[in-house]
């Protein structure tokens, strides 16, 4: 009788974990930079900002499941979020704005990089 294959880790690694609870960040970021923008920004932008927080949600619950398509999802949202804070970064209009999108900036960054960790890619089913 040949032996049994080792159960797989039901333990979520710590860069999982990491990216789920910075990801939540990021939707409040998300959030509060919609609050910013309400009045100052094309519709389009404002639609854009409330299409990325539900898609960002439905990402983490998908990463703390450690589905691939959360793994997907929250790629998509991290570098959507990546490419829009790095222009706000060096454009905005006050020092406290560049500095809150630099720091989003980072946070997508970091996210990408947790999410596409070795340890955490072995984790998706």
């Amino acid at each position: 009788m040949a032996p049994m294959p080792a159960p797989a880790s039901s333990a979520r690694p710590l860069p999982v974990t990491l990216a789920v609870v910075l990801s939540a960040l990021a939707i409040l970021g998300n959030a509060v930079a919609f609050a910013i923008e309400s009045g100052t920004v094309p519709q389009f932008v404002l639609i854009s900002d409330i299409v990325v927080g539900v898609v960002g949600i439905a990402a983490v619950i998908g990463l703390w499941l450690r589905y691939r398509w959360g793994v997907i999802l929250t790629v998509l949202v991290a570098a959507r979020n990546l490419i829009f804070a790095v222009p706000n970064t060096i454009g905005g209009a006050t020092v406290a704005i560049q500095l809150f999108w630099a720091v989003f900036a980072l946070v997508g960054a970091v996210i990408l990089v947790l999410v596409l960790l070795p340890d955490a890619r072995r984790s998706y089913r």
